[in-house]
This record gives C-alpha cells, sequence and structure tokens, in this order.
C-alpha cells in the first residue's frame, strides 16, 4: 500500500487542494516534526523529491530510488511483493 509524506515544506492548504484535487486513495501523512522523514534523510538527499522508499511486509527496505514512470513504478511494485515472500 502506497503511503505519501510530506515534510511540511509545503503549506498545509496546498496539499489539502492537492489530496481533493487527485482524490488518493492511500494515507498522505504530513510530518511537520519530521519523526519519519528524518529517518530517511539520507535517501532524499540523494534521490531529492520524491525519493521512493519500498518497504516489504516485514519492514524491511528493499529499494529507494527517485522518481519513477509509470511502467517503472509498476514493475518495482511487482519486485518488492515477489520478494515480500522470500
Amino acid at each position: 500500500m502506497p503511503i505519501s509524506v510530506f515534510c511540511g515544506c509545503c503549506p498545509e492548504d496546498t496539499l489539502r487542494s492537492l489530496a481533493q484535487d487527485n482524490n488518493p486513495d492511500w494515507p498522505w501523512i504530513l510530518d511537520t516534526s519530521n519523526s519519519i522523514v528524518g529517518d530517511y534523510e539520507e535517501y532524499i538527499n540523494q534521490y531529492g523529491y520524491p525519493t521512493l522508499v519500498f518497504i516489504d511486509k516485514s519492514l524491511t527496505v528493499r529499494e529507494v530510488t527517485g522518481y519513477q514512470g509509470l511502467s517503472e513504478l509498476s514493475a518495482k511494485i511487482d519486485e518488492v511483493l515477489q520478494g515480500a515472500g522470500s
């Protein structure tokens, strides 16, 4: 399941409008205290925004990457899901 975590660099009203306009069907978290984002700061410094962190069901970081096109993103998700059972 995707989860979007925003670091608080955008105004809350901007994110709220973005969510209303796009109607995502996954959780969006505004992390103004960096309690989540801070744990992934090295990846954000490397990949910029967006940074995609793929975590399997056992809470293991499987891969980290930057922006992906739709077909590449779909392939990455399939890869993580297939690896989750091993």
